[in-house]
């Protein structure tokens, strides 16, 4: 809570408090999820109404996603995704107060169905490539700087208990399909943020969606201990 703290507190200053979107990327497991329910919470405590829109809601069917070299599916891409109809969903949110909001079901892989969403005050928008396909829509921009190795850290933790796999299958999957991905589809989204969240532990507003390290203005706290672990140092460039 104290890091939606921090990053609402961000967001309100560097929009003027007139700000109706935020949208939020990042790697799979970076914690999105988790800072978007917690931002909810934040807003409720000043007397407004936010909701939560998730590109995960808009899967295509398992049937519907290609799959890579090794036959996981590539459920990373752009294409594993129904954008367009995303998009349109948001746009019939901010004309008409409303959408028809899928549900997706991450167990079967499959849509299951769809319920009516009521547009709030502030609406938050996080998914693994939000930045990119809402570039052009006003709204505050937050990416999720996570580690990969934490990450993946924490990609087997629930992929183990929430889908039953093995450590060395979702690993496998992470290194052969997942961090890929990462690095063609949704790190580059970097350059898109105005507010960067390294580690879930430091916020970096940035000046302008175009600036470069010496150009950020840096806000450390106290929050949390980065990890230090890591799977195969041979691979992963970050760890120490």
């Amino acid at each position: 809570m104290e890091l939606a703290r921090n990053v609402l507190s961000q967001v309100l200053h560097e929009s003027g408090k007139k700000t109706n979107f935020i949208f939020i990327a990042g790697c799979s497991c970076c914690g999105k999820t988790t800072l978007a329910n917690n931002l909810v919470s934040e807003i409720k405590s000043l007397n407004k109404q936010a909701i939560v829109v998730q590109e995960d809601s808009y899967f295509k069917n398992i049937k519907d996603v290609k799959r890579n070299y090794k036959g996981y599916f590539c459920l990373d891409d752009f294409e594993a995704f129904h954008l367009d109809e995303m998009k349109q969903d948001l746009k019939n949110l901010i004309n008409s107060g409303k959408m028809d909001y899928p549900k997706y079901d991450i167990c079967s892989n499959t849509r299951v169905g769809r319920r009516i969403l009521i547009k709030k005050e502030i609406i938050i928008v996080e998914g693994l490539h939000v930045l990119e396909v809402f570039k052009n829509f006003e709204g505050f921009k937050i990416y999720m700087d996570t580690s990969p190795t934490l990450c993946l850290e924490r990609r087997t933790e629930r992929d183990m208990k929430l889908l039953n796999v093995s450590k060395n299958q979702v690993q496998d999957l992470f290194v052969s399909e997942i961090y890929p991905s990462f690095k063609q589809c949704i790190e580059p989204q970097k350059r898109l943020a105005e507010l960067i969240v390294e580690n879930n532990e430091k916020l970096i507003l940035t000046k302008g969606r175009q600036a470069n390290e010496n150009e950020r203005i840096l806000w450390a706290f106290g929050f949390g201990n980065k990890s230090k672990s890591c799977v195969w140092n041979w691979f992963w460039q970050d760890c120490n």
